[in-house]
Order: structure tokens, then sequence, then C-alpha cells
């Protein structure tokens, strides 16, 4: 499949455009709503206000779509390739665009502010995705390819703070009342002060024989008292919110699991490699089940416009890496 079927596909499922029997068969394979052709291939997943879809891609194009029938109502420029979802607050759109900057646009997709505040770059050939800007106490954080993790002012555009790490920071972060929690290529997960940037405290991943730095790819998943993240040494992790120490982790043989999300009391874990989908119990890691998958998943998280701590997600799918 081609990027512009992975955002049909997004719609039918998460938007309830048709009702199940006019858009779904008996075998549950989805229809074709409508399509957009881009000139450039979309890794960005697409957000909407219930009206409108957003979507950036590897043309530096931001765009804004009807959600009824595709067509374009606007575009917006940047000066990189846009690999993170956007993010809707308050009638305004946040955009990690690519290029070390963080843009606040309108509804129109008019500039309302931006700021330069890093540099941007991709770690290797599968650092498919940026991180996407999170919102919480009229402040954005995100990370950049730069190795820093960013907290700016929603309403004017200003660098509150930003915190170093040892190399590029593509997870997109999660947060608790107080803190933020992230990872990094430099093999670190760190949990870091919401209000100045200050360091809580970092939990080392153990690093795999191809992947010694066990580069933190993944972005985190939080329940009450667990941060749950995958990194390219095979693992997935359970990490104490507290105090960075590991509750317990799961080895997998075939590769990455990257992606990860909480359900009541179930915690569903993606692995692209091992082409898996399982349930597991969050405090322990026991299993409940696991179901073969035919494809493998490069997927990225959106977080959810109203809560921090929720996400909605899109996924890409192949046959072959």
């Amino acid at each position: 499949m081609n990027s512009v079927t992975y955002l049909i596909i997004f719609l039918i499922y998460t938007f309830g455009l048709c009702p199940s029997k006019a858009c779904l068969s008996e075998d549950m394979t989805p229809s074709l709503l409508w399509k957009y052709n881009s000139s450039a291939p979309f890794f960005s997943s697409p957000v909407t206000d219930g009206n409108t879809v957003y979507i950036g891609g590897d043309d530096s194009i931001f765009r804004a779509l009807d959600l009824e029938n595709g067509n374009l109502l606007w575009e917006f420029k940047t000066k990189g390739k846009i690999r993170s979802a956007a993010l809707i607050e308050n009638n305004l759109i946040y955009l990690n665009g690519g290029d070390g900057s963080l843009y606040c646009l309108n509804e129109n997709g008019n500039a309302v502010w931006s700021v330069s505040v890093g540099n941007e770059k991709q770690y290797d050939f599968a650092d498919y995705h940026q991180s996407s800007p999170v919102f919480f106490n009229n402040t954005i954080f995100f990370g950049l390819g730069d190795g820093f993790v960013y907290a700016v002012n929603s309403d004017i555009g200003e660098l509150k703070w930003k915190f170093r790490t040892g190399d590029v920071v593509h997870s997109t972060p999660v947060l608790d009342s107080s803190r933020l929690f992230i990872g990094s290529f430099d093999g670190n997960v760190y949990a870091l002060n919401i209000s100045d940037g200050s360091l809580i405290w970092k939990f080392k991943t153990v690093g795999q024989m191809y992947f010694p730095k066990g580069e933190v790819q993944g972005s985190p998943s939080l329940s009450d008292d667990l941060v749950f993240i995958g990194a390219r040494d095979y693992n997935f992790y359970a990490i104490d919110k507290k105090k960075g120490y590991c509750h317990w982790n799961k080895v997998f043989k075939k590769g990455w699991v990257l992606t990860s999300m909480i359900n009541d009391t179930a915690l569903y874990i993606e692995g692209a490699d091992e082409r898996i989908i399982s349930a597991v119990n969050p405090q322990t890691g026991k299993e409940y089940w696991k179901r073969d998958m035919e494809f493998f998943y490069v997927r990225q998280s959106c977080i959810q416009r109203d809560n921090p701590l929720r996400r909605y997600h899109h996924w890409k799918t192949s046959r072959n890496r």
C-alpha cells in the first residue's frame, strides 16, 4: 500500500464516517471513501478537529483536507520533512515543522507565531518519525534531532526551557501532573520536571549486539505507576514512574517493539519485526494473549487533543521491510 491509502484507512476506522454495513463487507474489509494524491510520502499521522483532517508530508507541506470529501482546503510550507503529528488545542494548530521550528497556526492556515529553537536530523534510514508536540498547562513539549527536549509557551511562542540528552530525540513525550517522560537515541529514558526541565531520573537500556547503545526510538505510555517503552535493543521495558528502576522487561527475538497503549487493565504491545500484537498484564508483563499478524507495523502515536495521557493511532503496514 502507498502513503495515500494509509490516510484513507485511518479515516474509515477512526472517525466512523460510514455506517458499518455500508462501508464494511462481511469480512470487515474497508471500502474507499476518498483519496488524496500527494507528491511525497506521508510518515506523519493525521489528526482532526471533527471537520478537517490535518497532515504533513515529506514534501514539507502541511495540509488541511475536508473530512467529508478529501478536498484540499489550504497548505502551509515549512523547510523540512514533516514526520510528526500536529496538535490541535484551543482552536490552534501546533506543528513540529521538521526544520527545527515550532509553528502555531490558526484554522485558516495562517501563522500566529513561529519559533526556531534548534535543529532537526534523521538518525538513520529506520528513524521514521519525529517527536510530536504535546500540550500541558499552556506549554508545548517536544523533542528534536539535535538531542534536546523543548518546552515552549503556547501563547507567545517563547522558549521556557530545554534539556540536553546525548542524541536524537524523536520519541513523543507523555506527561503526568508534574513530570515529562521521553526517550532518546542515546539509550536513555528520561523523567523531567515539567516546570523547569530539571532531571528527575534517567534509565539506561541494556543494549544489544547489533544495537549496543539501545537507542530508545519508541514513545512511552503510562499507567498510574509505570512508564512503558520499547527500544532498539529488542527489549520492552516497564519502568517505575517515581524512581526510574525497571519493574519488568520483555525480550523479543526478531527485532524492535516500539509502540504500546493502555486500555483498562491490559497493556497492548505491537511488534514490527515480530509481526505480533499482544495483550499483557501491565504490572507483571504476563501475557494474556498474542496474535500473529501478516504485516509489520510502522506506526506513530498521536496525542488526543483534550488529554495528554491518551493516544489514538494510525499505522502503516507492509509485507516486506
